[in-house]
């Protein structure tokens, strides 16, 4: 059974470097109620 892709909100400061740093991340449950999750860290990956 494949898993359902649904839509997410990424939030994130941009810097003045055009460079992002994201923040938090935001989904809609079963229920319709936003769920939002803190980005503690993160790595940059380079696609080549």
């Amino acid at each position: 059974m494949a898993a359902e892709l649904k839509p997410i909100d990424v939030i994130y400061q941009p810097s003045r470097d055009g460079k992002i740093t994201p923040m938090k991340i935001r989904v809609i449950d079963e229920d319709g109620e936003y769920q939002e999750y803190k980005i503690k860290g993160y790595n940059i990956i380079r696609i080549t």
